[in-house]
């Protein structure tokens, strides 16, 4: 599964394994809640966030395919250069959240 042309996150975690790539087939889904419904459905395989996976690996609809490996992404918050009391609130709670909820 790709997000979409331009992912090469699941070819990095195959060569950081020791394989040259994931191969040549591919299914391109472009929304993050879908990607995960179709890895879920047996579509294929995917790389998807620790908070996203971990309900479906609970109950047995995701499995680890290499246990105990990962890959981290650097997050980046963007938005427009305002001098807005109501963007300022939302990077705010956006930046408490993710360094509450993500691993550092």
């Amino acid at each position: 599964m790709v997000f979409d042309r331009k992912d090469d996150f699941q070819d990095a975690f195959v060569r950081r394994l020791g394989r040259a790539s994931a191969g040549p087939l591919r299914h391109l889904v472009p929304t993050s809640e879908g990607f995960l419904d179709a890895i879920a459905a047996g579509l294929g395989w995917g790389m998807v966030p620790e908070v996203q996976a971990g309900p479906l690996l609970s109950e047995d609809r995701l499995m680890l395919l290499a246990p105990g490996e990962w890959m981290d992404v650097r997050l980046y918050w963007q938005q427009w250069k305002l001098d807005s009391p109501a963007l300022a609130a939302l990077a705010e709670a956006v930046t408490e959240t993710a360094a509450a909820a993500l691993r550092r």
